[in-house]
């Protein structure tokens, strides 16, 4: 279910993206909340489907996305591809994947901690 909704959204940026009747519904610096919220959103997703140890390759594959979508902005009149509309993505998608990883390995500890009490308690 996460890999479809990682390639529906993916999808659904680059069609948008070069789409020349659409313009950013944001302004300036609303427009890079916007990038890192999305892209952070777009990044647990891609961390739910890889899973905790591949935590790099969702960090490639996001850098991917918005790249691409970048790029394909340049090509649109009413659309600006901007590196810094890249870096807010990889921002959100940075500390959207290191939240998930640190969270996932405090829980992993807290269940390995529990685990040597309840079997002591079932005896």
């Amino acid at each position: 279910l996460a890999l479809l909704m990682v390639t529906a959204i993916t999808l659904y940026l680059l069609f948008h993206s070069s789409d020349a009747s659409a313009g950013s519904p944001f302004s300036p610096p609303w427009d890079k909340v916007a990038h890192f919220v999305f892209f952070a959103g777009l990044s647990c997703l891609a961390w739910v489907m890889a899973g905790v140890s591949q935590a790099w390759r969702v960090l490639a594959l996001i850098a991917a996305i918005g790249g691409a979508d970048e790029i394909v902005q340049s090509f649109n009149p009413s659309r600006v591809g901007d590196v810094t509309d890249w870096t807010a993505d990889m921002t959100g998608a940075v500390v959207a994947v290191l939240a998930l990883t640190l969270l996932s390995r405090l829980l992993t500890r807290r269940r390995a901690a529990v685990q040597p009490h309840a079997a002591h308690a079932r005896t």
